[in-house]
This record gives C-alpha cells, sequence and structure tokens, in this order.
C-alpha cells in the first residue's frame, strides 16, 4: 500500500496505484492562511505492519513556519489520534521496525529555527529531545531514521548560517622580576576553548633576538609555557594563533619582563667585601694591619 498527501489531505492506494481514496479529511483543508502552506495534512509514513499512518497536521498559522501536531490514523480512516499538542512546526515522522517508537524533526518553535530531533513512543508518551543539548544552534539535524535493530537513530546534519567565529588569547606572567636561571611561566587561555590548537610564543631579548616556541591547548582551550632567558635585560613574551577554518586568528598584547645578573654575596650572606669574610670583618682586618705595620716602623726608627 502506498500513502501520500493530495489535495492536503492524506491518501492510500494500492501499489498498482488502484483504489485510491482519502482517509483523513482535517478541518480548513486547502485553506491559505499566513503561513508557507495552506492548512491541511502531511508528510504520511505507514507503520511496519502496515496497520497505521502517522502525518503532521497544521494546526494554525500564528507562524509563517505553520505551526503543526503529529497524529496517527488507521490505513481505513479510523481512529484518528493526536499525538503531541506542542503546536510547533514538527514532523516527518519516520517509524521504528518494531513499529513501538517514532523519531520526527522540530523545525521550528513560533518564529525560532530549531531543526532538533524528538524521539516519541508510537502512542505519543515519552517525548524526548535528542540533539539540541548535544549540537550548537547552528548545526541542523533533519531526515532521522532507524537503524535495522533499532538501536540507534542515523539522521543528517548540516551548519545553518555559518561562519568563522572569532577568538580571543589572554597571556599572563608568573613574574615580571627574574634573574639569570631563573624560569618565567606564561600561561592564558584562547575563548572560545580549541582543544588542540598550537600556541605560539615568541619571546623578544633585549638585542632584538627572538626566540620562539609552541604549546598546545588543552581541552578547554588552556595552555602554559616555561621560559629560562640566557641574557639579562628587558624581555617582551606574545602569544598568537595562526587559526583554522572555523576561526579567525588571534593574538595577545605583549608583556615585558625584566632579567638581571645576579646579586654577589659572600659565604656568610655579606655583600662584596673578600668571599668568606663580610665586610665588618674585612674593614678590621685592614685596620688592624695598619696598625701593626705603623708599630714596625717607629721600631726602626
Amino acid at each position: 500500500m502506498i500513502v501520500f498527501t493530495r489535495n492536503s489531505q492524506i491518501w492510500v492506494m494500492e501499489e498498482d496505484g488502484t483504489g485510491a481514496r482519502w482517509v483523513t479529511d482535517p478541518p480548513r483543508a486547502r485553506e491559505w492562511g499566513d503561513a508557507v502552506l495552506p492548512f491541511g495534512d502531511y508528510d504520511p509514513r505507514i507503520s511496519p505492519d502496515g496497520s497505521r499512518i502517522v502525518f503532521e497536521r497544521m494546526v494554525d498559522d500564528a507562524s509563517p513556519h505553520g505551526n503543526y501536531d503529529l497524529y496517527t490514523v488507521g490505513v481505513d480512516g479510523s481512529e484518528e489520534t493526536s499525538l503531541t499538542e506542542m503546536g510547533w512546526t514538527q514532523g516527518l515522522a519516520s517509524w521504528s521496525h518494531s513499529g513501538e517508537k517514532m523519531v520526527y524533526i522540530v523545525s521550528a518553535v513560533g518564529t525560532e529555527g530549531r531543526y532538533d530531533i524528538y524521539l516519541m513512543n508510537a502512542n505519543g508518551s515519552g517525548v524526548t529531545d535528542l540533539t539540541s543539548g548535544i549540537f550548537p544552534p547552528g548545526f541542523l539535524a533533519h531526515c532521522a531514521v532507524f537503524s535495522a535493530d533499532d538501536s540507534r537513530i542515523y539522521f543528517v546534519g548540516e551548519w545553518w548560517d555559518w561562519k568563522v567565529l572569532d577568538t580571543s588569547l589572554s597571556c599572563s606572567l608568573s613574574s615580571k622580576d627574574l634573574e639569570l636561571g631563573d624560569s618565567v611561566t606564561v600561561s592564558g587561555s584562547i575563548e572560545p576553548p580549541v582543544p588542540g590548537a598550537k600556541i605560539t610564543l615568541k619571546y623578544t631579548g633585549p638585542g632584538g633576538n627572538a626566540i620562539t616556541q609552541e604549546v598546545t591547548a588543552g581541552t578547554d582551550g588552556a595552555y602554559t609555557d616555561a621560559f629560562e632567558s640566557s641574557d639579562a635585560g628587558s624581555w617582551g613574551v606574545e602569544a598568537s594563533w595562526e587559526g583554522d577554518r572555523g576561526h579567525n586568528p588571534s593574538a595577545s598584547g605583549t608583556l615585558e619582563f625584566t632579567v638581571t645578573e645576579p646579586k654577589r654575596e659572600s659565604e656568610s650572606g655579606g655583600e662584596d667585601g673578600i668571599p668568606g669574610f663580610p665586610w665588618e670583618s674585612t674593614m678590621l682586618g685592614l685596620a688592624a694591619g695598619l696598625s701593626v705595620l705603623l708599630l714596625l716602623q717607629r721600631r726602626q726608627r
């Protein structure tokens, strides 16, 4: 048996094209309102056992897309049953092979475009949104069908109003004042997160020499790097990312840090002086030596 839409009604006929007859007669059928289609019933799908038909009926034209609910009816036109009462732009239902469940598409709610896949039992219970929590709003899911064993659902997915996203790249330093031999930690993140993005860090030394290092952003977009300078003076670091097919490139501002020579300290903690002796002990030693020298000179006279 073949089911089809004619005159905004659901019709059936034999496989050889004979015996065509209508099985639904919806209110206001073929009447044009403010939607893209006239009032009526559309997109029939026959159940695996051939006994019932699922279809969507336009119930009002408050939305330009048309608002629909899902129904089932016997192939003989009996037992017409309403499955949903949401009045969304929904339909294109497909039966599971067991005939126990259906998947269908919600393409809009009011004037808001959706294109998400919903699942429900054949009697209209257990309505479940399968895709809106997984995919972003610009991703359209449609043409859903069950696998042969009803364990999975296959569908067509596509991007709508696709555009390259802007990104921002942050950068911070663990310290701005270091000594030779110390490491500075550079960290930041790329927003929105791009897991696996290759971040280039350019370190520019006091003589204009540049050193680049590459780090990989984590699943949350964060990155970190450790750098030990070889020259004292003023340094700068800038993080950059070249972008990809879905994101624009991004760069941080230059951050500066200073590297100085380590202070010379004696073993006892004093500065300068004779190694191993504090400054005060050195001065007392020099004074004592001078006194001895003067005493020897007097005796010689």
